[in-house]
């Protein structure tokens, strides 16, 4: 397991797989997105499952973060440039955590 010094990716358990989803993301490989760096914070839904190249990728990166055939990524990125991310062993899980921030987005925009 990486530990990556100040930086971008300060404070993510693997600095390979933060490189990873990073790229992803900056290709709009993402299902679903809400917020904004400006506001609450930006951020994303993957979705990946066995058998899919992204799944292969991730194992590449870090295999320890492989723990079930699906997994729910959420990745978010704030107003100093942080980006971080959060692995759920199901997609059921990952999204209820991101139905919340999209929330929190939407009554940020009603303020």
């Amino acid at each position: 397991m990486t530990r990556p010094g100040p930086g971008k990716f300060e404070g993510n358990a693997s600095l390979e797989l933060s490189e990873v989803l990073y790229a992803w993301v900056q290709n709009g490989l993402v299902d679903e997105q809400c917020g904004s760096v400006d506001t609450i914070g930006w951020h994303a839904l993957i979705l990946v499952a066995d058998g899919d190249e992204a799944y292969d990728q991730i194992r590449e990166a870090d295999i320890e973060s492989v723990t079930s055939p699906e997994l729910g990524i959420l990745v978010h990125e704030d107003n100093n440039g942080f980006f971080t991310y959060e692995i759920f062993e199901t997609f059921e899980s990952a999204r209820f955590v991101f139905e919340d921030w999209q929330k929190d987005d939407i009554a940020e925009e009603d303020e």
